[in-house]
C-alpha cells in the first residue's frame, strides 16, 4: 500500500475579492475529486484574495501509481488555472 500526498500553492491573478478566490477554489477542489478520485482540500487558514493552498492525498496498491495520480492532477490544475493563475510552489511526498 502507498500514499502520496502534496501541497500545492498558488497565485491567483487580478483583483479579486475573497468570495470569487473561494469559488475558484472550491471548484477546482471539486472538478479535480471527481476526476482524480483523491481526497482534497483548501489548507489557507486565513485566506488571501490573491494565493491558495490545497491539500491532496492519494492511497494506491503502488508508489508509481500514487506518483502517477498526483502528477496528473498537477497538471489538470496547471491547465485550469491557464488565465486564472499560477502554481508557485508544489511539494509531493510519495510513501510506500
Amino acid at each position: 500500500m502507498a500514499f502520496g500526498y502534496a501541497y500545492i500553492s498558488f497565485k491567483i491573478n487580478g483583483r479579486r475579492s475573497l468570495k470569487e478566490r473561494r469559488g475558484i477554489v472550491k471548484s477546482l477542489i471539486s472538478r479535480s475529486r471527481q476526476q482524480f478520485n483523491v481526497s482534497i482540500a483548501d489548507l489557507d487558514i486565513q485566506p488571501r484574495s490573491q494565493s491558495a493552498t490545497i491539500g491532496v492525498s492519494a492511497v494506491a496498491n503502488r508508489s508509481y501509481y500514487a506518483r502517477e495520480v498526483i502528477d496528473r492532477l498537477v497538471e489538470f490544475l496547471d491547465r485550469e488555472l491557464i488565465g486564472i493563475g499560477e502554481i508557485v510552489d508544489l511539494h509531493i511526498e510519495i510513501e510506500d
